[in-house]
């Protein structure tokens, strides 16, 4: 990285809502903007995957949850860190708020006998997320169970 430790570094370009689209920055009570990303390595596909809440109200209020991938493994070289893809909508809860999403381990042999964790996966992956529903306590959650393809 090319930025100093006490710098200002420069914003994904991919990972930003465009200013036409409603986009902004975080501080912004109006602005869309992706935040509260998970990344980790995934062994079959021989890339970085993140995961994303995508704000679109008033402190931090979002119903989805957004995937991006990165293929470089070293993302100090160069600008690696730079070259994730568009994020695309990988579930919604419209009207709900969804934060935080995350990807854990399968209890399958394959995840076991691969010592697979929270920070290195698989084919096959949890997905987990911080849900509030309406009138009720908010609770993670795992709905999904996420298997990727080539």
């Amino acid at each position: 990285f090319t930025v100093p430790y006490d710098g200002i570094g420069k914003p994904v370009s991919k990972l930003r809502i465009p200013l036409e689209k409603g986009g902004g920055p975080a501080s912004s009570a109006a602005a869309k903007y992706y935040w509260g990303p998970s990344v980790s390595w995934n062994d079959y596909l021989q890339s970085w995957v993140m995961l994303m809440s995508k704000a679109e109200r008033p402190k931090w209020g979002g119903s989805s949850v957004y995937i991006s991938f990165n293929r470089n493994k070293d993302l100090s070289s160069k600008s690696n860190s730079q070259d994730w893809s568009e994020p695309i909508l990988l579930t919604e809860k419209p009207g709900e708020v969804l934060w935080y999403p995350a990807l854990q381990p399968t209890a399958s042999s394959e995840d076991i006998s691969n010592k697979n964790t929270c920070l290195k996966m698989g084919k096959r992956a949890r997905l987990y997320y911080k849900y509030f529903p309406k009138n009720s306590g908010d609770r993670y959650i795992s709905e999904y169970e996420i298997e990727f393809n080539k």
